[in-house]
């Protein structure tokens, strides 16, 4: 078995009163893809932030590559090898993807033509296309977090630590980032892959360690095998207790109940979107006389490949964006042309695909 390349031991962080993490220990090894599974509130991002540098252990110790390990910061971790994509992205939305790759890594005059030569062959060797002349604002948010990746593996790190990367991607994107991982780890370097998604702990791992309430509750070396194993010790309960939801979320079965079906409901419109057409500033179509009607007790899906409509549809139902035609109804209430403020007052919630960006919260 492989010396471990970053060893934790019994890792505390507080903040404030709150401590976030107690006595946390793992190793990771060269070579190997360590997911941290947990809820969310669990620690993860607190005990990846404390291996970047970005915060400092009030107690513990960490080893690297067979010495004391405490970076001052995340540009020392990044000098001593680390490197890691954070649950939110930080990039600069004015400037091109070369800049970004290029920004914070090289003084003095700045070869973009050399940046864009190995951008080729990070494409090439991992499956991580984008055009370096393009603007970070004009890319989709999977774009986006492909130059996260590219701008973490340019260094060429020891250590890669992913911090829930998959979040705001879509099934094809997920499959190439966790491809990515394992290529990654193949190379020799250890992968560190933040996740709450079975779906994920079962393509890609080969050891997983379990946070609960700031506490390591279960390790596995064999996370296919322990899955309900694992689920249990993230939720504190049994798998079989999860009803059909929370069971398609997890990526388990879901649980048959028997008994006696629930009668039969009279249905009861909900929403009614009719005849919506949006189009953008250049006149473009991006919805063109679309219908669409949820009863209560539904759950409808929207599908369809990126810039086919979803993005401009949430918008208009969350009152960002004008429809050029039609009318949407919520129940007997008329919401066409109606404010963000007036539709959350008429009970609408929307999560936006860029919650950071566009979403916010008021008390």
């Amino acid at each position: 078995m492989a010396e471990p390349l970053l060893a934790l031991s019994q890792l505390t962080k507080r903040f404030g009163s709150f401590t976030a993490l107690s006595d946390v220990s793992l190793d990771l090894r060269p070579g190997e893809v360590h997911c941290i599974l947990g809820e969310n509130g669990a620690g993860k991002s607190t005990l990846c932030n404390l291996i970047f540098g970005v915060h400092q252990p009030d107690s513990g110790a960490m080893q690297y590559r067979g010495g004391p390990y405490r970076p001052s910061g995340p540009a020392d971790a990044l000098a001593q090898g680390i490197a890691m994509v954070h649950q939110h992205f930080s990039l600069v939305g004015d400037m091109s993807v070369v800049d970004n790759v290029l920004l914070g890594r090289q003084r003095g005059i700045l070869d973009r033509r050399q940046c864009a030569r190995d951008l080729e062959k990070l494409a090439a060797e991992y499956g991580l296309p984008l055009d370096p002349l393009a603007k970070i604002d004009d890319l989709s948010v999977g774009e986006r977090q492909r130059v996260e990746i590219v701008k973490c593996l340019i260094r060429d790190p020891h250590l890669f630590v992913l911090d829930e990367p998959t979040a705001v991607l879509l099934p094809d994107e997920i499959a190439a980032l966790l491809d990515v991982c394992r290529r990654v780890a193949a190379g020799g370097r250890a992968v560190v892959l933040v996740t709450h998604k079975l779906a994920e702990i079962k393509k890609v791992a080969d050891r997983v360690t379990v946070l609960r309430g700031g506490r390591t509750v279960a390790t596995s070396n064999d996370p296919t095998a322990d899955i309900d194993a694992l689920v249990r010790a993230m939720i504190q309960g049994n798998v079989e207790a999860l009803d059909t939801s929370a069971a398609s979320i997890l990526g388990l079965e879901p649980v048959t109940h028997v008994g006696h079906e629930p009668a039969s409901k009279a249905k009861v419109e909900a929403l009614q979107i009719d005849g919506l057409t949006v189009k953008d500033r250049q006149g473009v179509t991006r919805l063109d006389n679309f219908t669409l009607m949820v009863d209560r007790g539904e759950i409808v899906g929207v599908a369809g490949v990126e810039g086919n409509g979803q993005s401009e549809l949430t918008a208009v139902l969350a009152g960002m964006m004008e429809a050029t035609e039609g009318r949407v109804h919520l129940g007997a209430t008329e919401l066409t042309g109606r404010s963000p403020k007036e539709i959350t007052a008429a009970g609408v919630g929307i999560v936006p695909e860029d919650r950071h960006a566009v979403g916010s919260c008021s008390a």
